[in-house]
């Protein structure tokens, strides 16, 4: 009898052990099924190839600074979430902080835009109905709009905004998330759209409009909520020409050809910074800081750098006579690039780096490395 009973005790340990078993692989079976599910919602029209190259690189491609742009012609240099990314006359090259370049892209247009937020980079041509996602690793994805295109934005989380051409309408500008599925749309009745900008967390619009009224230039800045679609308020700027704006989740950031000013979301004025008569030349806004290159150097010869500070305040401002070419910040420091030196500035306005730069075309900072775009190359030069 003991013998029979340890056989059925047995028989019932390997039936348990069998259903276990089942049981594992059939939760394995489901948790697949939901990866699977989720990822395709989540890289829905996103290129493989592209996220791959993103996460691990391109292969074979290693280097060093200074890096040659083989022909091409730099054109601009953007900080795409600590690698240099550099737009050139027929494409776009990424290359990493060591100098490898993680990704290429042809362009595809004749006169290529290419606008960077945080890992996220869209690129596309006023006049032309398609917009692309870029990665690190290059092309993410791409879409056909259904107009024209005038002018777009990209939040870092891969959230664009897009103002298109609209029968019958001015403009419409519409928000999609990075599978294009559209969050918000508004039209412009008769207003052209000049500017636009996204809240880092998408969650805040900013558009830019400009009309004529009694023979002058109107500006106009609209403000919305895009989780709760709807308006929050509106600035109007007479006598002003919108260049730029720079949106967060509680005030707009407005740089217009004669001021600087910031704005909260319902419209209220918290501070202004007028260029006294200036042209403004140059200009660089991130964090609370905003860097601005007033002036006419062929004319005068000279030009004034301003800091400015979260409400517009003035941080320091100097007068510069060398031939300016760009002005950067990261929100800590400074960066202003003339046709002979690099010069580096603190907050308060102390000049902590002059490093000789000849030939740069542009310049861009992160963390502690500072790239310098020259025509056909990019170095590293601190």
């Amino acid at each position: 009898m003991a013998v029979l009973t340890d056989i059925k005790q047995e028989r019932k340990k390997r039936s348990r052990i069998r259903m276990l078993k089942r049981l594992i692989v059939l939760a394995v079976v489901c948790a697949l099924t939901i990866v699977a599910v989720y990822s395709r919602e989540l890289f829905r029209g996103f290129d493989l190839a592209g996220l791959i190259q993103e996460a691990f690189g391109t292969v074979g491609k290693t280097g060093s600074f200074p890096v040659s742009l083989v022909g091409e012609t730099g054109t601009a240099l953007y900080n795409m979430g600590g690698s240099a990314a550099v737009l050139t006359d027929s494409n776009v090259q990424i290359y990493s902080r060591a100098g490898r370049c993680s990704g290429t892209m042809q362009s595809g247009f004749a006169n290529p835009v290419l606008k960077v937020s945080g890992n996220r980079g869209i690129m596309y041509a006023r006049g032309d109905k398609t917009i692309k996602i870029l990665g690190k690793g290059g092309l993410l994805t791409k879409k056909e709009l259904e107009g024209f295109i005038y002018t777009a934005e990209v939040a870092p989380g891969g959230q664009m905004v897009v103002a298109q051409q609209e029968e019958r309408r001015a403009a419409r500008v519409d928000v999609f998330d990075n599978a294009f599925k559209s969050l918000f749309t508004w039209y412009s009745a008769e207003n052209q759209v000049l500017a636009l900008s996204l809240s880092p967390d998408a969650q805040k619009l900013a558009v830019g409009t400009i009309t004529a009224k009694d023979g002058a230039i109107l500006s106009a800045v609209n403000l919305f909520s895009v989780a709760e679609k709807k308006d929050l308020g509106k600035v109007e700027l007479p006598e002003t020409l919108l260049v730029a704006l720079k949106c967060t989740a509680n005030e707009v950031l407005v740089i217009g050809d004669n001021l600087a000013a910031v704005y909260d979301h319902t419209g209220a004025a918290k501070g202004n910074y007028s260029y006294g008569g200036k042209t403004l030349s140059l200009y660089s806004a991130a964090g609370n800081t905003t860097g601005l290159v007033l002036g006419d150097y062929n004319r005068d010869r000279q030009v004034t750098v301003v800091s400015l500070g979260a409400q517009c305040n003035v941080n320091f401002s100097f007068v510069l006579k060398e031939q300016p070419r760009d002005i950067y910040t990261d929100g800590a420091s400074t960066y202003v690039l003339t046709d002979m030196n690099l010069y580096i500035y603190n907050e308060q306005g102390q000049c902590t780096k002059t490093i000789p730069c000849q030939n740069g075309e542009a310049v861009m900072a992160s963390g502690s490395d500072v790239y310098v775009l020259m025509t056909r190359e990019v170095s590293k030069v601190a």
